[in-house]
C-alpha cells in the first residue's frame, strides 16, 4: 500500500516549503517547442496541482523512470504565480515507485485544471507577458558583440565558461534567508540552478568570477552600451548577468570580480550561446529596478572560481570552437607580434607552448592585452629558466592544422595557482616530467614521424646548440 502525504497540495500551495511530501504524478506533458521542459500534474490522493520540472530533471522523463503513475517525494520546490495562478516548480525529487495505479479520486485545487485543459491558456498568458513556455522570449535585446580591452582576436568573434544544469543539493544556508530589499516581502534566496522565467520574485547570492569591459554598439535602435558579468554560487551554479545603457552606469563600478553579491529583480531570458559559454540556458538581464548589493558576509562556501579541466590529450578530440579549461606547464613563449585584423585594426598576438602529464603539448595563442600582461610575465619566467604552471579558464579550441587553444574576452589566466592540480603538475615536472618526451597536438604529424618525437622552438634549438659541430 502506498501512502501519499495527506493534504500535501494544500500545504504546499499555502507556502509550506519545508514539507517534503509524497505525491503521485498523474500527467506529464512536454512543453510546446521545447526539448527538455516538462509540465506535470501531481496528486496527494485528494487534490491535484500543476507543476513544472526543473531542466535538470528532464532526463528522468526521457529515461522512462518518471512517468504517469510514478510516486515521488518532492525534496526541493518553490511556488510561482503566473496571471494569478500558482504553479509548483520542482527543483529536486526522489522517485519512490516508478509506476503505480492511480490513488484515490483526486480533484483539481481551486484554479487548477489538468495540463491538457490549461496548456493552451497558460501559453497564451505567458507569451503575452513576453515569455514562452519553452524558455524563449518575445522581447529580444539588442545584438551583443562582446569585446574586451584584454582581447581582440583576429580569428574568432569575442565570446565573454559544459548545456546541462548541475544537480541541485541545497546547502542549509538557502533555507533561512529573508528580505534583501527594503519595504517589501522577503525574496527567498534560491540556487542559480533553480532560476527560471516562471518565478515572480527571486534572489540569488553569488560571487562574480568574470566581468567584461563596456562595449558600445550601434544598430537599428540607435547607439547603446552593454557589459556583462559571470556569477557562481555555493551550489556550483553559474549564470551571466547583462546590463544595457543606463543600467550600465548604475552597476559597472559596483560590480567587482571576486566579491559576493545579493542580486534580485532581474528578468530571465534565453542565453545567447554564440556569446555565452556558461552551463545555463538562461541569462539575467538587469533593469532599472534590479538590486545588486554586496553581501554583508564573504561566504567562504562560494569558491573563487570553478574549473572543469581537460587534459591536453582530451583536447585533441574536442570539437572546433568548444570552450575548455586547461592546466599545464609553460615550456616556451614566443615574442609578441602585431597582427592586422580583418576589420583593419591591429592587435597583439603571442604564442606559447604548454604540456601536461598526458605526454601531450598544445599551442596557446594569447590575444590583445593578454600578450603584454600575463604573456610578458610568462616570457620573463621562461627566459630566466623557470617553467611556470598556467591554468586557463575558458579558452577556445581551434582545429586548424591540428588542435590549438586561443584566448577570448572571458578567458582568465592564473600563473602558478595554488590548486591541487597545479601542485601535482609541478611535482611531476620537477621529478622527471621536464625531460619526458612530448607529442604536440597542434601540428599535423608528417608521415613517418614518430609519435613521441620531441619538438622544439627555434629559440630552444639555438639555446641547446643543436646542429652545431662540436
Amino acid at each position: 500500500m502506498v501512502n501519499l502525504t495527506p493534504k500535501a497540495i494544500e500545504s504546499v500551495m499555502s507556502g509550506d516549503l519545508n514539507l517534503k511530501p509524497v505525491v503521485q504524478v498523474l500527467e506529464i506533458k512536454l512543453i510546446a517547442n521545447s526539448k527538455d521542459r516538462y509540465r506535470i500534474l501531481v496528486s496527494d490522493g485528494v487534490s491535484t496541482q500543476q507543476a513544472l520540472l526543473a531542466t535538470q530533471l528532464g532526463d528522468r522523463v526521457r529515461d522512462g523512470i518518471l512517468r504517469r503513475g510514478s510516486v515521488v517525494q518532492l525534496i526541493e520546490y518553490i511556488c510561482s504565480t503566473v496571471q494569478n495562478r500558482k504553479i509548483i516548480v520542482v527543483l529536486n525529487l526522489e522517485i519512490i515507485i516508478t509506476e503505480w495505479e492511480i490513488i484515490g479520486n483526486p480533484k483539481p485545487c481551486p484554479g487548477a485544471e489538468s495540463i491538457s485543459q490549461k496548456t493552451t491558456d497558460n501559453e497564451n498568458v505567458m507569451q503575452s507577458k513576453g515569455v514562452s513556455l519553452n524558455g524563449s522570449s518575445s522581447s529580444v535585446p539588442p545584438p551583443r558583440v562582446r569585446t574586451n580591452s584584454r582581447m581582440n582576436n583576429s580569428n574568432n568573434a569575442p565570446n565573454f565558461g559544459p548545456v546541462v544544469q548541475p544537480s541541485y543539493k541545497p546547502p542549509p544556508s538557502y533555507k533561512s534567508h529573508g528580505a534583501i530589499t527594503k519595504n517589501e516581502a522577503p525574496a527567498r534566496i534560491i540556487p542559480i540552478a533553480a532560476l527560471n522565467p516562471y518565478q515572480g520574485r527571486w534572489a540569488i547570492k553569488a560571487r562574480v568570477t568574470a566581468k567584461s569591459e563596456i562595449r558600445r554598439y550601434n544598430n537599428a535602435r540607435g547607439d547603446g552600451k552593454v557589459f556583462s558579468f559571470d556569477l557562481l554560487d555555493s551550489d556550483g551554479g553559474e549564470i551571466r548577468a547583462t546590463c544595457f545603457n543606463a543600467v550600465v552606469d548604475r552597476f559597472f563600478e559596483v560590480v567587482e570580480v571576486g566579491r559576493v553579491y545579493l542580486i534580485s529583480k532581474g528578468s530571465l531570458k534565453p542565453a545567447q550561446k554564440n556569446f555565452n559559454h556558461l552551463k545555463n540556458e538562461w541569462e539575467i538581464f538587469l533593469e532599472a529596478t534590479s538590486m545588486v548589493e554586496p553581501s554583508p558576509d564573504e561566504d567562504t562556501s562560494i569558491p573563487q572560481q570553478q574549473f572543469d579541466f581537460r587534459s591536453i590529450d582530451e583536447i585533441q578530440n574536442v570539437e572546433n570552437n568548444s570552450i575548455v579549461d586547461v592546466i599545464g606547464i609553460v615550456v616556451s613563449v614566443n615574442p609578441s607580434v602585431t597582427i592586422l585584423r580583418k576589420n583593419g585594426l591591429e592587435t597583439q598576438r603571442r604564442i606559447l607552448n604548454m604540456k601536461d602529464i598526458s605526454s601531450r603539448s598544445v599551442e596557446l595563442t594569447l590575444w590583445g592585452e593578454f600578450c603584454n600582461r600575463e604573456g610578458l610575465e610568462l616570457q620573463q619566467m621562461v627566459d630566466s629558466g623557470f617553467s611556470p604552471v598556467l591554468a586557463l579558464k575558458a579558452g577556445r579550441v581551434n582545429d586548424f592544422s591540428g588542435k590549438s587553444i586561443g584566448t577570448i574576452s572571458s578567458t582568465q589566466l592564473f600563473i602558478n595557482p595554488e590548486f591541487p592540480e597545479a601542485r601535482r603538475l609541478r611535482d611531476w615536472f620537477d621529478t622527471g616530467g621536464k625531460d619526458a618526451s612530448t607529442h604536440s597536438i597542434s601540428r599535423d604529424v608528417a608521415p613517418g614521424t614518430k609519435q613521441n618525437e620531441i619538438r622544439k622552438w627555434v629559440s630552444q634549438i639555438k639555446e641547446d646548440g643543436l646542429g652545431r659541430i662540436r
